[in-house]
């Protein structure tokens, strides 16, 4: 009669059950895991980035001509244009001869004068078949600082936009007085247009100003040569003395200094149709929306335009009319995926080329 097991020797066999157990299993992941790592996988080719039409230029003269140029041949050839102004004074430049208690009537006045001032300015949008001149923008001198780049750098450190340059110029006074951009003539009219509008509570006398700063930013589709937003700022060093008059007139007169701030904004639009990804991998039964963009005027319903998708073969890879691709099946031959849009009497087209695999797809 065979003695029982004790309750240390069975504990021990179970312990080594469950060992040999565990040593099947990892037998089992590694293998699967070897057979799956040595499975081919596609491996999608480096795309070659869309080129410039105009390479980054060297010096930062050559910089502000290509703005220029494009600026300048833009407004015979953009399909529209909008111009808008703002004007700031800053809080922290006014500096008084005032009391303190009496700061808030300034502040009152600058209230006053915001709500209006753009009014001195011409704003304006192009439509179609109007012509509009652009203004002189000569300033390729007198440039204190430069920043010119492919693309932004975003929160998350990765570079977005590179089919964009985005440009940044700090530009002498003496030399962005000589342009129309920077529309001094209409800026002359400020002291004309504060004493109209404050003639209630003052009049102003000896109003001065000295422009002590004009700057250009923007960008531009650098793949198509073409200028999508610029806008000119300058800022005045404006002295004046004030004289207050009926229910003010206690305040008796101040002497001010405040800096005022004005930005020209326009904002290009090119219709067209692009997809900002030329190749597109996929496995079959995947489902991807196209990297399309297509550009038309604000306010523009969807029935005023047409835009189509439309595939070279619709048993590897079929398109919507919404631009999603679905891959069919595998195929050696690329597929040929056409977008059209039509507007306003003008076709633009682009392609784009799918590519469906059976083998996993490494990004």
């Amino acid at each position: 009669m065979k003695k029982p097991l004790s309750k240390k020797a069975k504990g021990l066999l179970l312990a080594l059950g469950i060992l040999a157990l565990l040593g099947a299993c990892i037998i089992c992941v590694s293998a699967y895991a070897k057979k799956v790592m040595n499975e081919p996988k596609f491996e999608i080719p480096e795309a070659e980035p869309l080129a410039s039409a105009t390479a980054i230029p060297d010096s930062d003269a050559e910089k502000l001509l290509y703005v220029e140029k494009l600026f300048a041949g833009s407004f015979g050839s953009v399909n529209n244009v909008s111009k808008k102004t703002e004007f700031s004074i800053s809080d922290e430049s006014i500096v008084s001869s005032a009391k303190d208690s009496d700061l808030a009537v300034i502040r009152y006045a600058k209230g006053q004068i915001l709500n209006d001032v753009g009014e001195t300015y011409e704003s304006f949008e192009k439509k179609e078949g109007s012509e509009i001149s652009a203004p002189s923008f000569l300033c390729n001198s007198g440039i204190n600082e430069c920043t010119f780049e492919q693309g932004q750098t975003g929160d998350d450190g990765e570079i977005k936009d590179e089919n964009y340059y985005f440009f940044d110029f700090d530009l002498s006074p003496v030399a962005a007085g000589k342009s129309d951009v920077f529309n001094l003539g209409s800026d002359k009219k400020i002291p004309e247009f504060l004493s109209g509008k404050l003639s209630e509570m003052c009049t102003i006398n000896d109003f001065k100003s000295e422009l002590i700063s004009c700057a250009v930013n923007g960008k531009a589709d650098r793949v198509y040569d073409q200028l999508r937003q610029i806008s000119f700022g300058r800022t005045y060093l404006a002295e004046a003395e004030i004289e207050f008059t009926g229910e003010y007139s206690a305040l008796g007169k101040i002497n001010i200094q405040f800096e005022i701030g004005i930005i020209d904004k326009y904002d290009f639009t090119w219709y067209g149709a692009r997809f900002t990804e030329k190749a597109v991998y996929m496995n079959p039964g995947d489902e991807k929306t196209l990297p399309a963009a297509a550009s038309v005027a604000e306010g523009t319903e969807q029935s005023e335009f047409t835009l189509s998708f439309v595939s070279s073969d619709e048993s590897v890879a079929s398109v919507s009319e919404d631009g999603i691709v679905t891959a069919v099946k595998s195929s050696d031959k690329p597929v040929e995926i056409t977008m059209t849009l039509e507007y306003k009497g003008f076709t633009f087209t682009d392609k784009c080329l799918v590519t469906v695999t059976d083998l996993e797809v490494k990004e």
